[in-house]
């Protein structure tokens, strides 16, 4: 990686000689620093630690653009984050791109680039950009953040005239995406359940072999070990609509991609055996599990700005296909309300909805065994405040009521599946941010 960022920059002074005094005319340098608090109740929510309270929410990062020419833009940004137990502080290449506008309709960019989700995805680390101190968990999860950030490809962009019905940027891109940390949250969720399920399965298959209840075995989870995830092709499209009524856009964006993986799962099966020295028989597992499958997403924006106000409502679904059959279809979304009182202060409020299974959103599922409804669902309501101090440094409060836990990790949370009952349907989180920024 420093090799590949040494040539980048190397490519670049070369380019600002060829080039000469124009291209330092042309040259345009931002960054920003920023630390963030979060504190919630009864459940660690988005990181490991968050009902103690957690300063583990720091981001900075430098930009370089550079315009050689009216058509050609180069540009890269290096960010660290740490944000709980995931990246922690490791920089990397946020986005870079080279960019050729051959005309207003059409041009050509290739490079590190923004994957199409939402209307904000592309600003979703600017904090200089939005009052609240993150975006709404039903589309812009944290979890997913390694494969819903960025692919890397090359794509087609444009702006076109529609005359009297106004304009159309659109976007169209191919390539593939690296999961920076395959043993991040939202991969590690995935594991951690898979062997707790594959424990209670190889349980289940012992105690069948001695012909005893499966109660009278004891079965221990060891987690996953050597965990791979890879997307090796992905595709695009986005679309929007500047309409003639000033300040109404709508946007469309559809991603498909290609995701494969592979990991160990490991747990031990202890069964009673008077004759034993050790009074029991242990039955030791270590399994390699794979996936191979497509992922479909989609989402859609409207958003109206008139006078300080901003309304602004989006939807997204995800669509995960195995090639060895379906899986549940995850979908949310929110609608807020952003009112820019004076320069200097926003306040903010939006609702918020996300339901694991598209096709359950009531939770049926979970009141066919036994546990309530809200398990399905997580439903919350979202009220922040920002203050620039400045023009260079903000500060932004939060605070945000729970109904439901379905947008929890179980690997934060291994309360929830081992101990189900007695848990809280309502809970609420806190989070403070301040940020700095050129």
């Amino acid at each position: 990686m420093h090799q590949r960022l040494t040539g980048f920059f190397l490519v670049m002074v070369i380019a600002g000689g060829a080039w000469g005094q124009d291209i330092l005319d042309n040259l345009y340098l931002n960054g920003f620093i920023s630390q963030g608090y979060l504190k919630s109740s009864d459940y660690n929510y988005l990181v490991h630690n968050s009902k103690e309270g957690t300063p583990e929410f720091t981001e900075a990062a430098i930009s370089l653009m550079i315009q050689p020419s009216e058509k050609i833009h180069i540009g890269i940004q290096l960010m660290g984050r740490d944000f709980g137990d995931s990246e922690n502080g490791e920089v990397h290449v946020d986005w870079a791109f080279a960019d050729y506008r051959i005309r207003d309709w059409i041009g050509v960019r290739a490079g590190k680039l923004r994957m199409f989700m939402g209307m904000y995805n592309v600003g979703r680390d600017l904090d200089m950009l939005r009052t609240p101190v993150l975006l709404p968990q039903s589309v812009y999860l944290e979890t997913q953040r390694d494969f819903t950030l960025a692919y890397e490809g090359v794509g087609l962009y444009g702006n076109v005239c529609m005359g009297k019905l106004g304009t159309l940027d659109y976007e169209a891109a191919g390539g593939t995406m690296n999961v920076s940390d395959a043993e991040s949250n939202f991969w590690a969720d995935i594991y951690y359940m898979t062997a707790w399920n594959a424990t209670d399965l190889y349980a289940e298959a012992v105690a069948a072999r001695y012909g005893i209840p499966v109660d009278q075995v004891i079965a221990e989870s060891n987690g996953y070990s050597h965990a791979n995830s890879y997307f090796p092709w992905s595709w695009g499209l986005s679309g929007t609509w500047n309409t003639p009524l000033d300040g109404l856009r709508l946007n469309y964006s559809f991603s498909r991609f290609k995701t494969k993986g592979d990991f160990r799962v490991l747990g031990s099966v202890y069964v009673p055996n008077t004759s034993s020295p050790l009074g029991f028989d242990i039955y030791s597992f270590n399994e390699r599990m794979y996936w191979n499958g497509i992922v479909n997403m989609g989402s859609s924006t409207l958003e109206y700005s008139i006078r300080n106000f901003t309304f602004t409502f989006e939807s997204i679904t995800f669509y995960p296909t195995e090639e060895n059959g379906d899986i549940q279809k995850s979908n949310g979304g929110y609608f807020m309300i952003n009112h820019q009182v004076t320069p200097k202060f926003a306040w903010n409020i939006y609702f918020s909805e996300y339901y694991q299974n598209a096709d359950d959103p009531d939770g049926d599922e979970y009141a066919k065994l036994g546990l309530p409804r809200w398990f399905a669902y997580d439903q919350y309501v979202s009220l922040s405040t920002r203050f620039d101090i400045t023009d260079h440094w903000l500060i932004k409060l939060e605070v945000q009521g729970h109904d439901g836990i379905g947008g929890l990790t179980y690997v934060y949370n291994p309360q929830l599946y081992f101990s189900p009952e007695g848990q809280q349907e309502y809970w609420g989180m806190f989070l403070a941010k301040t940020t700095f920024h050129f």
